[in-house]
């Protein structure tokens, strides 16, 4: 049985996993992030433009309407799994997202799906920050909003690979001031339970009087 603590926490947490503690390297994700911006390339970014105003004094991530690799993410959540492989198989082959650098030593692997970006690292191989039991599903109280251009064709992967969605695809209106931003979306549970919201934008329309 090991036993993590997150610094300043006075409690522990255990969770049914053998390993060994290491500390999640982000010291390494730093450095490949600017190992990235001698690339140069550049990305979509607000793919469903809800918020983006093209101006990086506006919105701080952007310049004219599109995101280069120089622009590092102020968010990118760590996800811990229980099979990174297994994840992977989720997150890359059936969901689209690449291997931005990885540490199979480590079985840790930061990926990316055009400005989307999270980290996936095995339950027990590193020194993992936890603040309670880790039981499945895990993620519960979150959902993770990911913009793609178009929602149906992650649709038909995700049911190619058998894999069930907990929220088929829906049209939805949300109000923002005087207006309205529509989106495509489903949900679906990755293998370990973490809920992701997929949706593609349906533009915007004045909040109906």
């Amino acid at each position: 049985m090991d036993t993590s603590t997150l610094p300043g926490n006075t409690s522990s947490a255990t969770f049914d996993v053998s390993g060994t503690t290491h500390e999640t390297d982000h010291g390494m994700r730093n450095i490949a992030i600017r190992e990235r911006r001698h690339r140069a390339t550049t990305i979509a970014f607000h793919t469903d433009n809800v918020g983006c105003t093209g101006d990086r004094s506006a919105c701080g991530r952007c310049d004219t309407g599109v995101m280069t690799k120089t622009c590092e993410p102020a968010l990118v959540p760590e996800l811990l799994v229980v099979d990174v492989d297994r994840s992977l198989t989720f997150w890359r082959d059936v969901c689209g997202f690449e291997i931005r650098h990885s540490r199979p030593e480590e079985r840790f692997a930061y990926i990316a799906l055009g400005s989307a970006e999270l980290m996936l690292e095995q339950i027990g191989v590193g020194r993992n920050w936890i603040t309670g039991p880790l039981e499945a599903p895990l993620g519960r109280g979150i959902n993770f909003q990911i913009n793609v251009p178009n929602t149906a064709p992650l649709v038909s992967a995700l049911a190619n690979a058998g894999i069930d969605l907990l929220m088929q695809p829906e049209t939805k209106w949300y109000r923002i001031g005087n207006e309205e931003a529509g989106v495509e979306q489903f949900l679906v549970a990755d293998p370990d339970g973490y809920l992701i919201r997929f949706q593609s934008s349906r533009g915007r329309r004045p909040v109906p009087r």
